[in-house]
């Protein structure tokens, strides 16, 4: 091999390196943008449900089928593959309607959230039965409820403080964004 064939194949493993260098091999911060980018999208089943941060989720609620009838509830009732389903059967309300005008809670008295008598009606004021309710309280500083998972799970609350606050029930189907809102007090005993 000549001399002029050794420094051109060394010239050009020097300009190999430097564009190979100059390339910008960084898929792995493409791959993290596209992450952050998907998880800033929301997903199908809150995309339209109303969220609002002044308000905790205690439960879960089925609308009633007659407006003598209670709504039935637990911590957790719907999965998110079975909601559409479930939205689909029940149709959208126009409204949701509290059977009183408020509630009352003693400190240091469990408060069933089977207590809560609210019906979703169409626009013709007939009942809508199996509606996905999210049952939610007013987040207050202090707070006025223990609301600990292991509190909440029974579907009760336990009053920790005197105060007013309010409950709001919400659909939270896509697409639907009815929403009725209750005052409580919250007395010494």
């Amino acid at each position: 091999m000549s001399r002029v064939d050794n420094t051109t194949m060394r010239a050009n493993r020097v300009l190999a390196v430097q564009d190979y260098d100059a390339q910008d091999h960084s898929p792995s911060v493409l791959f993290v943008i596209i992450l952050i980018c998907a998880a800033l999208i929301p997903s199908p089943v809150n995309a339209q449900s109303a969220l609002n941060p002044r308000f905790v989720q205690v439960a879960e609620a089925r609308s009633p089928r007659t407006a003598k009838q209670r709504i039935t509830l637990a911590y957790r009732i719907f999965s998110a593959p079975a909601l559409p389903k479930t939205c689909a059967e029940a149709g959208m309300p126009a409204r949701l309607v509290f059977k009183t005008n408020s509630l009352k809670l003693t400190v240091g008295r469990w408060f069933s959230l089977n207590a809560l008598a609210v019906v979703a009606v169409d626009e013709a004021g007939r009942p809508r039965a199996g509606v996905p309710l999210a049952i939610e309280v007013e987040a207050k500083n202090p707070p006025l409820l223990d609301l600990r998972a292991e509190m909440i799970s029974k579907a009760d609350l336990l009053p920790i403080r005197a105060g007013r606050f309010r409950f709001r029930v919400r659909t939270f189907c896509p697409g639907s964004t009815v929403e009725a809102f209750i005052p409580a007090t919250i007395q010494n005993h």
